[in-house]
């Protein structure tokens, strides 16, 4: 089930699932579906048992403020992979930091590249979608802001621990679930106020 790779004295442990493409599916969905009731759960507890301080903001470039502060917390994953990544090349500064194209410097990083780079894109949609978010909320309901932060930092957490603290790379969809879902669930309310009440909405 498992081998490991003997490259130049570092042993590189390899997990390799002898799984079908059923059982690997029914692991992912089963992982994701983990994921949404999580989010599902923390929304729900954040919203009405977790005493957040929330001001009140009539004015929509206060909230996008408001939006900007908590998102801070949100680029800490990001910053977190940039700098994993850069150690890692400096720790193995005659393969992957001379030469990043080499096979073996791929062999070095790859993952952790990977990791980054999904990083990244959910970090954007996440950014993007809490600033729309934002402009739509007033009163409690800017309790949002914060809670999607939170998961948008456990999705990122499990994702990582999934894909590179384990032996098993599919149990990163937890992680990805939690962050994709909770992205879905913010562009999708953003995208039911504008077509319900327009672009207009908040400003007249």
């Amino acid at each position: 089930m498992f081998y490991t790779v003997l490259t130049h004295g570092c042993d590189l442990t390899v997990a390799m699932a002898t799984v079908t493409k059923q059982q690997g599916q029914r692991f992912v969905r089963f992982f994701g579906s983990l994921g949404v009731g999580f989010s599902l759960v923390t929304v729900y507890v954040g919203m009405n048992y977790v005493p957040i301080d929330v001001p009140d903001l009539s004015n929509v470039s206060d909230r996008m403020v408001f939006a900007c502060r908590w998102l801070v917390l949100s680029l800490l994953p990001l910053l977190c992979c940039v700098f994993i990544v850069a150690s890692t090349r400096f720790a193995n500064i005659q393969t992957a930091g001379i030469n990043p194209s080499l096979p073996r410097s791929e062999q070095i990083v790859g993952m952790k590249q990977r990791v980054l780079q999904n990083t990244l894109e959910q970090t954007v949609l996440h950014v993007a979608a809490v600033l729309a978010l934002s402009t739509y909320l007033e009163g409690t309901s800017l309790k949002l802001v914060p809670i999607s932060v939170f998961l948008f930092l456990c999705g990122r957490v499990t994702f990582y621990v999934g894909y590179l603290a384990t032996d098993y790379t599919l149990y990163r969809a937890f992680g990805f679930s939690t962050t994709f879902f909770n992205n879905i669930m913010v562009i999708g309310y953003c995208l039911y106020c504008l077509f319900t009440g327009g672009a207009s909405v908040g400003f007249l």
